[in-house]
């Protein structure tokens, strides 16, 4: 099993706060770039911190969603991190053949694949957990707790309106 990590938050809160103000450095005004920087930022962080256990992002989102989400098909991890299923396809092969998670026949419909984790899975849950709280932590410290409630909500207005494209040049229009 891999050891869980023994951070010094004040250090990584620290190089976050230092990474976020160069972010803002940079000239623009415009939500797209704002969004961009804010995300690779983040991603950045992340990255590092899963980089003990050999995984990418996507990769412990999969696992932390198949640890809740036992026996799940790689539609539902699809869904869960938001790609297709020919992308969710190829990293469950991934995860397959590094020993993190085990295809077997759905007893119900013969037709159908159901995802479960392995041991070696079962053993890093836990810090794997850890640190993505301690990501979401960082994150909601660097703007405070009332803002990251805001600023979730505002994300979620934001991709539920994105989901229906045709609809936005209708509220355009209607905003005028």
């Amino acid at each position: 099993m891999i050891a869980p990590p023994t951070p010094n938050i004040a250090m990584q809160y620290e190089s976050f706060v230092l990474l976020s103000i160069r972010m803002t450095e940079e000239p623009t005004d415009d939500l797209r770039s704002l969004l961009r920087r804010a995300s690779r930022v983040a991603s950045r962080y992340y990255r590092e911190q899963l980089a003990q256990f050999e995984l990418s992002a996507s990769q412990a989102t999969a696992l932390l969603f198949l640890s809740q989400r036992h026996g799940a098909t790689v539609r539902e991890v699809a869904e869960a991190l938001g790609a297709d299923l020919a992308t969710a396809s190829a990293l469950v092969d991934r995860l397959m053949s590094q020993g993190w998670i085990r295809r077997e026949t759905d007893p119900d419909d013969r037709r159908r694949a159901r995802l479960l984790l392995s041991d070696k899975a079962s053993g890093i849950l836990q810090p794997l957990q850890e640190v993505t709280d301690r990501t979401n932590t960082l994150l909601v410290d660097a703007v405070g707790p009332a803002h990251a409630s805001r600023l979730a909500g505002l994300l979620q207005r934001l991709l539920d309106g994105l989901a229906e494209p045709s609809t936005l040049s209708t509220k355009r229009e209607e905003s005028r």
